[in-house]
Parts: structure tokens; C-alpha cells; sequence
């Protein structure tokens, strides 16, 4: 037992975080599909952990959306603010590259 116990702390937990990072959705696809059929069934999902039978739906919501935005909507974010920052350098650039063109030019018709 204790042998499963360091090789699922070592070994197989780090490799499911890294695929929970890489692949969010098949992880939020189960726990919403089952919360809606513990819902649907009524079946004491969170009893063990001391929730009323009346507000397993509210923690399996907030659980599930809390998993959305961990493992999916957060990084997304953080990629779109990369994203953002890379466009708005070459948008510098090419400011940049479009008055050099322009001086450039205007020394060409210049020298005519």
C-alpha cells in the first residue's frame, strides 16, 4: 500500500496535472456529466464530505466552474494577454518601419 501510494504521488499525479494543463476538457466533460446524473438520480454525491442533500447541486456547480476556470478559461486568458502583447510590438514595428519608408522616400524624390 505504501508502494501504491509513493508511486501515485511521484509518478502518476504530476503526469495527470500535466495532461489536465494540456487537455482541460474531457476532465470537465466527466465532472459535469456527473454532476447531472447525480443530480438527476439524487444520488448523495458530497454526503461523505458533510454537504446537505439540498445543496449538492450549488457544490458540484461551483465545483465544476471552478474546474472550468483552473484548468481552462484562466490559461486561455493568459495566452490572449501574450497574444496581445506580441501584436501590439509588431504594431510598433511596423510604425516604426512605415515612417523609416516614408523618410526614405522623401529623400529620393529629393535628390531629383
Amino acid at each position: 500500500m505504501l508502494l501504491l501510494t509513493i508511486f501515485w504521488a511521484l509518478i502518476a499525479i504530476p503526469r495527470l496535472l500535466y495532461f489536465l494543463k494540456r487537455e482541460p476538457m474531457p476532465l470537465l466533460l466527466a465532472a459535469s456529466s456527473f454532476l447531472i446524473v447525480g443530480m438527476l438520480t439524487k444520488d448523495p454525491l458530497f454526503s461523505a464530505f458533510g454537504v446537505p442533500l439540498e445543496f449538492e447541486w450549488a457544490v458540484g456547480t461551483g465545483i465544476v466552474l471552478f474546474g472550468a476556470w483552473h484548468f481552462y478559461l484562466h490559461p486561455m486568458n493568459r495566452r490572449l494577454v501574450r497574444t496581445e502583447q506580441d501584436i501590439s510590438g509588431i504594431n510598433g514595428e511596423l510604425r516604426h518601419m512605415r515612417t523609416d519608408i516614408t523618410l526614405i522616400k522623401h529623400l529620393l524624390l529629393a535628390r531629383e
